[in-house]
């Protein structure tokens, strides 16, 4: 009977302790400033792609991440504005968006390039000059701007 109980606190312990996982397409819910749109789709492997689009501009990337504390750290494969010289123009990798535009940073031991927060499965942003959680943006609305909600949200 003692058995029982000792096993059952070594499952409920371990159980306790998993790693957290995240998986599947996340995307914006509203485009930031009337144009910008973010889309990450995350794999099993603890690897993901990035991309940034909107008003002409489109970036991807790709890389790993880590989840610590409900917080989303995302490192590129690339350094800033490192780009993949398949061709001699630089700007044709620079029109395909082949680059990102995100500083290395370091938390807690973690090198990322950009971090969010999840609250209730959704992505909110960090301010990388502040650490704040930012939680709303301007966007356009009916031929008016207005600062509402902006976040990841995962597709079904």
């Amino acid at each position: 009977m003692k058995n029982i109980y000792i096993l059952t606190f070594v499952l409920l312990f371990i159980s306790c302790n998993t790693k957290k996982k995240i998986s599947g397409t996340y995307i914006s819910n509203r485009n930031i400033g009337g144009f910008f749109s973010e889309k990450i789709d995350f794999k099993e492997n603890d690897k993901y792609t990035y991309e940034f689009s909107g008003d002409l501009e489109f970036q991807q990337a790709s890389g790993g991440y880590l989840i610590k504390d409900d917080i989303l750290y995302l490192k590129f494969d690339k350094d800033k504005l490192e780009i993949d010289y398949d061709n001699d123009t630089l700007s044709l990798d620079l029109f395909y968006g082949d680059y990102h535009l995100y500083d290395l940073q370091s938390e807690n031991g973690i090198d990322y390039h950009m971090k969010y927060k999840i609250i209730n499965n959704k992505l909110f942003v960090y301010n990388l000059s502040t650490g704040k959680v930012v939680k709303k943006f301007e966007v356009r609305s009916k031929n008016k701007w207005k600062m509402k909600k902006v976040y990841l949200k995962k597709l079904n």
